[in-house]
């Protein structure tokens, strides 16, 4: 593998960390701002171009699959 690859992979793989997190802290406490701009951050660069050319993956499946993550753990 390539070091791109790699430095691409990994920065993917902590957007979805920081989406994780900033889901579960936004519905912990959905009126704080900072969380709600955090989230939206982050659905913004699983949408834009950038992240299409760093991968071939689906960023709105993505975004989707951590959601129900956030639900489940949320729920349980």
């Amino acid at each position: 593998m390539s070091p791109y690859y790699n430095l691409a992979n990994a920065v993917i793989e902590q957007a979805v960390k920081d989406y994780w997190k900033a889901l579960k802290c936004y519905n912990r406490n959905p009126m704080k701002d900072k969380n709600a701009n955090e989230v939206a951050e982050l659905e913004c660069f699983f949408t834009s171009e950038w992240f299409e050319q760093l991968n071939d993956l689906n960023g709105k499946s993505i975004m989707e699959k951590v959601r129900e993550m956030v639900r489940t753990e949320v729920e349980a």
